[in-house]
Parts: C-alpha cells; structure tokens; sequence
C-alpha cells in the first residue's frame, strides 16, 4: 500500500511542480522524496508534506494526512519550520485553512492540540503568523487570525517583534485594521528595543493610512515617547512627512511631548533634517518652537548650519532678522557662523556673512573667531583616527574614498570658506571703523536731546509767571481780574482806543461833506481827541499800578502826582469842552474811578496802613 501511495505522489508532484511552480521545488527535494512523513528526504529536511504545503496542493495535503499520523502537522525542516509555517508564508490560505480545521479535529496533536500548531517557532522566532504578516497574505493573516487565540497575536520572535509591529513596519495597513480590535489592550501598548510604539514605527515608515488607523483605536499613543523622549511628533518631523506632522499638530499633543531627552523640539529634528516645509508649518502653528534651546543651548539656525541645510538657512536668517538668534552662542560659545565653518559649508558661511548682521568676529569659549575654525580644518588620516588627545571639537573630515580628488575638494572648500570669511572680516572692520568716526557726532546727537528733553519737563512742571491762570477751574482766565485797578484800566484803555479810532473816521469822512458840516465834523473829532488822551494817560497810570501796587514808593509817587492840579485838571478841562454839544458824563466815573484807587499812606510805627476812601467817604484798612 504504501509503495503504491509513493508512486502516485511522487508522480503529481513531478507533474504540479514542473508545470506550476518549478522555480519554487528544487530538483533535490523531489529526487530524494520519500512518501514516509516525518522521514528526512534531504538536506533541508523538508518532507513531502513540507513540499505539498509550498505546492499549495490541497488534495496532496489531505492525502498525506490521511495515510499519515496527527502529529505530522508538528514535524519541523532544518529551519524548524512546520507545514503550517510553510503554507501561511506562500499565502496559500486554503492549505492553511485545511490544515487548522485539521488540527483542530484531532484533539490529541503531541498532547498541545490547535494551540501548539499555531505557536510553533522556526529558527527566527517567528509563529505562523508571523510569516503571513512578513508576507503581506491578509487572507491567511485572517484565518489566522480567527483560529481565536490570543497569545498568537503578542507572540514575539527573537529580535521582539509581535505580528502587529510587524505589520506596520511592512506598510499593511489592512493587516494592522485586522489584528488592532483582536489584540489585547494592555498588548498594544508593547514597545520595541529602543521604546519605540506601533505609532513610532507606523510614523518611520511614512504610512498615513497605518497612522490614522492606529489613532483612532488608540489615541493615547500620540504623546508616548521612546526611550530617547520622542514623541510621534518628532519622528514626522525628522522624516519630512509633512502630512503626517500637519495631522499630529491637529490632534493637539501635550505640551510634555515636544521635548525629548536632550531638549530637542520637533522644530529642531526638521531644522536637523533639512525639512524646510515641515519647518514653515511649525513657524506657522508652534512660533514658539523656533526659538528654544537644545541641551547644548543651540537654537534651529545651529542645527542646520551645522548640518548643511543651505534652504533652511536662508529661510531661518530672512524669517528671523534679529542679532539675537543669528549671532546667538551654544555651550561652547559658537554661533551658528562658527558651526558652518568648522563642517567648510561654504555656501552656508557666504550666506550668513552677506546680510551683514553675523558678528564674523566673535570669539567661543576656546578664543577662536570663526576664521580660526576654518583654517585649523584638517583631514583625519585612517591611521590616526583613533589617536586620543584629539580635539573633539576640532574640525575634522574622513579622507573622500576617491582618493586625492576628494582630499583636493575638501581643500578647495576650505580655502573658499577662509576667502569668504576674510572679505566678510575686512568689510565689517571698514564698516567698525566708520562708526567709530561718527561716535562724537552721535553722542553729542544724543546730549542734546537729552537737554531738549530736559527743558521741556523743566516747562512742564515748573510754575512760570503770566497774565493768565494755568492751572484750576479758571484756567485761561486773566489773573488780576478781581482787582479795581485792573478793571479801570480796562475800561480806560477801551475808550481810548475806542475815541481815537472814532475821531479818525470822523477826519477821514468829513472831506466828503460841504463847509458847514465839515466844520461840525472837525468839532466833534477834536472832542473825541481829548477823550482819547484823558483816556491813554488814565490807562497808563492804572495799568502801571496794577503790577506795581504792592510797590510803597510808587504808591507814594502816585498819590502825590494825583493830587497835583494839572493832573485833575486834565480832566476839568477834557469836561468843559465838551459840555456845549456834547453830552458825556463819562469822565465822572473816570473822576470816581481814581478816587478809589487812591492810596493815602500813614505811618504808624514800624506798620504802614493803606487807607482806601470809597464814595461814601468810609476808610478800609488793611495792614501790609
């Protein structure tokens, strides 16, 4: 019987495996053949069960189980791989399938039934799944999958991974939808080596759809970090995804997840990668990123001069024209200028230096200007590359594997970044040099509008005297308005003005009249004249009292010429002129008027009274 077996397989497999899938069965394996499952037929160990299963060959597979024993399904090749290991990684799910139901039907299979044939281990680790995963088989990932048991689905294999990071890292988004709602909660959150979680991983590889997937199922993944503090958020930005990073940036992560252990912002990791639109929508959503520090107090503009990023550059120096953030020093006292040149990122260097505002003098903590840097730049030979006591921060570049060429452009670069810093040194001493001759001009520019500014506060707030209140609820108002004097000079001086304006008419208009009423005229305006004279000498007098009252010798003076005839008399005489055709009686309250302003002055002893007299004769004293 089983002779009779061994020539009919052996002639469907020469059949199937040189028509379907001769690339696929070496010629060894089928020469060595042997129908016994579970007897070694070759090098590889493979039996023909092994062979039927990489055939896909369902009909064989059922044959050989049937002429066979249950615990053939357990039977291992020279890799320890089982015919379930081999069918799940050729994606042949009907042979998969068959070999479960197999499986599950035979209660006794080494005593481990369906579990022990679904966690069988090749020489990598890997389960059955496993290699369906690595293999991108979603059918037989599915069938796996519903065989219902758990462990399968945390199983690691030797380098640590589980059927679902292995997923992900194989870019199988509809796998990774398959196993996420079967998985255990607390197994999802199963991190790698290096702390790595399924998101970390689906973010490497740059999987948007993987991503969203994973999201939405575990949205807490989104602030996880690695063991170095990086977020999924620092990853997208060091890949340059720029999708990815604008739907984290959506997600709103906490405000802990943008540091990682050493500082570094996402900002940093675009600026560090050379991602100069990733950067653009971190300036745009997170300005405040840009402008921090890493552990070794260095902003973006470092870390892209650093590392050659010329657009990043560019973008960064245009974007942020301020002295502190390009001419700012890391823990080592270098500007962003210092660490182009000491990598002879020449263009870099030309860049920084043609705006003008990069300090090409500045010295770090080791008393080097940037121009020291470039010219200490020398090539590190193989032979003394592990040499100690080398200068860490030294310029230093690996010899070129072309040879002499490569030493020939690294020199080139050099002596272009020394040329570049020297013209840039020489036009900022020039330009030192004219400011220093302007320093005099600019002080004492400064001097006088200090003393300009000091004059003005000095008006301000100093009280000056004037004709009119500055301060109160009569500001604007005259200052002497309640005194007698002033109100009669006043009145005065506005009939002087009033009568001479008046008789100048007159005179001008009386021409156009005949000879009797240009006489009248003539006569009028002659009054009117002396109306205005009495009136200007009166103004004068009481105006010059008003701001000279507290004065006792023009008191004395005043009184003494007031009571003299022709004084009082030019008011007699400006009356009885005009008593014949004129009736004014206005000089009664001029005569009025400088009665009470009369001053008598008595001496009393070491006091001086001032008697006033009124209209009604009574006195008013007031002791000075």
């Amino acid at each position: 019987m089983a002779d009779a077996l061994f020539s009919v397989v052996f002639d469907i497999l020469i059949q199937r495996v040189h028509q379907a899938i001769a690339v696929a069965v070496d010629h060894d394996e089928i020469s060595n053949l042997n129908l016994h499952v579970g007897f070694d037929s070759s090098h590889r160990k493979n039996t023909a069960l092994h062979i039927a299963a990489r055939v896909g060959n369902k009909k064989m597979v059922e044959a050989l189980l049937s002429e066979g024993t249950p615990a053939s399904l357990l039977t291992e090749n020279s890799k320890h791989e089982t015919p379930l290991h081999i069918a799940a990684r050729s994606g042949h799910v009907h042979v998969v399938k068959f070999l479960i139901d197999w499986a599950t039907q035979s209660t006794d299979v080494e005593a481990g039934g369906i579990q022990q044939v679904l966690r069988m281990r090749n020489m990598e680790g890997n389960t059955p799944l496993h290699e369906a995963v690595r293999n991108g088989h979603h059918s037989t990932v599915l069938v796996l999958v519903e065989a219902n048991d758990s462990d399968l689905l945390v199983s690691l294999n030797n380098a640590g991974e589980s059927p679902l990071f292995m997923a992900v890292d194989v870019r199988a988004s509809e796998i990774v939808k398959t196993i996420l709602p079967n998985s255990n909660p607390y197994s999802l959150l199963h991190r790698s080596s290096d702390g790595q979680t399924i998101l970390h991983r689906a973010i490497l590889r740059a999987d948007l759809k993987t991503m969203k997937i994973i999201i939405q199922h575990m949205p807490e993944l989104v602030n996880e970090k690695d063991s170095c503090g990086r977020s999924p958020l620092h990853y997208a930005a060091a890949s340059g995804a720029l999708a990815l990073v604008d739907h984290l940036l959506q997600l709103k992560p906490s405000n802990g997840s943008f540091l990682d252990n050493n500082l570094a912002t996402p900002a940093h990791m675009a600026a560090e990668n050379g991602h100069l639109n990733v950067l653009k929508l971190f300036v745009k959503r997170c300005r405040y990123w840009v402008e921090l520090l890493n552990n070794h107090h260095q902003n973006i503009l470092h870390v892209a001069a650093q590392n050659g990023h010329l657009k990043v550059v560019r973008y960064i120096q245009n974007m942020f024209m301020v002295n502190d953030l390009l001419n700012e020093t890391d823990e080592d006292g270098n500007t962003p200028l210092h660490l182009a040149a000491a990598k002879l990122h020449s263009s870099i260097v030309s860049t920084l230096v043609q705006t003008g505002n990069m300090d090409t003098t500045a010295i770090n903590k080791k008393g080097e200007t940037v121009l020291d840097i470039a010219r200490k730049f020398q090539l590190v030979s193989p032979s003394n590359e592990g040499n100690e006591g080398t200068d860490g921060n030294q310029a230093q570049a690996t010899p070129n594997k072309t040879g002499c060429a490569g030493d020939e452009k690294i020199e080139a670069k050099k002596q272009r970044t020394i040329e570049i810093l020297k013209a840039a040194s020489a036009k900022q001493a020039k330009k030192l040099e004219g400011i220093l001759e302007q320093e005099d001009l600019i002080i004492e520019s400064i001097r006088d509008k200090r003393r300009k500014e000091m004059a003005g506060t000095l008006i301000r707030h100093s009280p000056f005297p004037g004709g009119i209140q500055s301060e109160g609820p009569h500001q604007g108002m005259a200052v002497l308005t309640r005194k007698a004097a002033f109100k009669a000079f006043i009145v005065t001086d506005t009939v002087a003005m009033t009568t001479s304006m008046t008789a100048a008419v007159i005179l001008f208009t009386s021409s156009w009249n005949d000879e009797k009423n240009k006489w009248n005229l003539h006569f009028i305006a002659l009054q009117l004249l002396w109306m205005s004279l009495a009136s200007m000498g009166l103004a004068f007098l009481t105006g010059l009292f008003t701001v000279l009252s507290h004065s006792m010798e023009l008191a004395i003076m005043l009184k003494g010429g007031m009571e003299e005839p022709p004084f009082l008399g030019i008011t007699k005489l400006a009356r009885s002129l005009v008593l014949g055709s004129i009736r004014i009686r206005m000089f009664d309250v001029f005569e009025r008027v400088l009665q009470e302003v009369s001053y008598v002055p008595q001496l009393n002893g070491n006091c001086i009274s001032l008697v006033m007299l009124d209209q009604s004769g009574c006195t008013f004293k007031a002791e000075n």
